[in-house]
């Protein structure tokens, strides 16, 4: 069974959170950078999640991202967003 391929939404974000990612990387992961990430992260889920139905794939999205920079595992979460991306 092929895996689910993201849509565009999905495509549309993964691009963009690649761009904060980039970012991150430009600041040397510094803590104020990390924090300003998650912040923005926890935001866009909690907004996600007042229509679950029509955001499933972006609260995945979201929420994959945020545990993967929560455990500062920015090359995991460049490979996800990669591989969401293929």
């Amino acid at each position: 069974m092929e895996g689910v391929k993201a849509g565009g939404r999905s495509s549309r974000e993964a691009k963009e959170l690649l761009g904060m990612l980039k970012g991150l990387k430009y600041s040397g992961y510094s803590k104020a950078a990390i924090d300003a990430a998650l912040g923005e992260l926890e935001a866009k889920t909690n907004e996600l999640l007042r229509n679950p139905k029509k955001n499933l794939d972006l609260i995945g999205l979201y929420l994959a991202l945020l545990r993967l920079i929560e455990e500062e595992n920015f090359e995991g979460a460049e490979e996800f967003l990669r591989k969401v991306l293929d």
